[in-house]
């Protein structure tokens, strides 16, 4: 994600948490691929390191903003928070 933050294109598999988040490719922030399949993989990657495709920097920056420690941080706490509540009316 620190590559990601200053631009570098992002290529991903369907198999990480990430990639649920990616949008669609007309936004410019990356590509997602299926998992094992050569094939997808390297054209993303190819495209990406040849300069066939430019991420949208500001774009890409915005979205690996959730990803940074604080925004999770908080999703987890929040989380916690609901859970102990939860647990004190029985309802976990």
């Amino acid at each position: 994600m620190e590559g990601a933050a200053v631009g570098t294109p992002l290529v991903v598999t369907q198999t990480s948490r990430i990639s649920f988040g990616v949008p669609p490719p007309t936004e410019s922030v990356g590509h997602v691929v299926p998992p094992d399949d050569p094939l997808p993989l390297g054209r993303a990657v190819n495209d990406a390191t040849v300069g066939r495709w430019r991420p949208n920097r500001d774009r890409l920056a915005t979205f690996t903003q959730q990803f940074r420690p604080e925004p999770i941080a908080r999703a987890l706490a929040t989380a916690g928070r609901k859970l102990l509540s939860d647990q004190q009316r029985g309802r976990a």
